[in-house]
């Protein structure tokens, strides 16, 4: 009978262990439930306020874009008001700079689809035409 007891008490101990440890693996899924259950909650008080905060940025994303068209549009008034009155300033070494850019491509592409004679003469023509009107220009302006 003792025997018996002793072998018992020992299975009582083996059994009580392993509810002990059982025991603290539930305290560690129970906290592990309650932590969830807290980011949970703070994902969905974060739900209700992301539609007012996407309302606020589009708020203020749209009061920034109208400043910026209103800006441009009050610019373009500026220059369309400056055409309108034929007081545009032109930088002529600019606009020689431009015209000598598209002149040396015109050239490029002349020589690439015609014969040399006919290029050479149709280039000659397009720099005569550009100087008289160079020439008109700078003498309005003056």
């Amino acid at each position: 009978m003792k025997f018996q007891k002793k072998a018992l008490d020992e299975k009582n101990n083996e059994y009580g262990a392993k509810i002990d440890s059982l025991n603290e693996k539930i305290k560690i899924k129970e906290i592990e439930v309650v932590r969830i259950k807290n980011e949970i909650i703070q994902v969905d008080k974060k739900g209700t306020f992301l539609p007012v905060e996407m309302d606020k940025l589009k708020t203020s994303n749209n009061s920034l874009t109208d400043k910026k068209i209103e800006f441009i549009k009050s610019k373009a008034s500026l220059f369309l008001n400056d055409i309108d009155n034929d007081n545009v300033s032109v930088s002529f070494s600019t606009l020689n700079h431009r015209i000598s850019s598209f002149i040396g491509g015109w050239n490029e592409w002349l020589h690439d689809e015609y014969s040399i004679e006919k290029a050479t003469l149709m280039s000659d023509s397009a720099e005569k035409t550009i100087d008289k009107w160079l020439e008109g220009k700078e003498a309005t302006a003056k």
